[in-house]
């Protein structure tokens, strides 16, 4: 989905920004399917589709969670909120992420009380 939305992060002089996150989430890639590989845990990606989903999910929301998307403000959060699927694949994503961390903190309070 990022490369199909390409010129609209061009459009707003995002391609530097959208490229650096592109060479985190690889880097970001290699080096967890590494420490996969090491410890002997099978991690496959099943087709084209495995990846660029894994790809997408962290050049379009690891800005959102690590905050860098502020230094470009406005331009990034308008591009993704204005295009209906970039917007939908957003939300998702950060619905999952936010579920996975209220089962988290569950979890913490539990061993807490015990």
């Amino acid at each position: 989905m990022t490369f199909k939305k390409w010129p609209l992060f061009e459009k707003a002089d995002l391609k530097d920004f959208m490229l650096e996150n592109l060479e985190k989430a690889l880097r970001s890639e290699i080096v967890e399917t590494a420490i996969f590989s090491a410890v002997g845990l099978n991690r496959t990606f099943k087709n084209e589709k495995d990846w660029q989903d894994t790809v997408d999910r962290a050049i379009l929301t690891i800005p959102i969670l690590s905050g860098t998307y502020r230094r470009h403000g406005e331009n990034y959060v308008k591009v993704c909120k204005q295009d209906k699927e970039l917007n939908d694949f957003i939300t998702r994503r950060l619905a999952l992420i936010e579920a996975r961390i209220h089962k988290e903190l569950d979890m913490i309070k539990e061993w807490e009380n015990v």
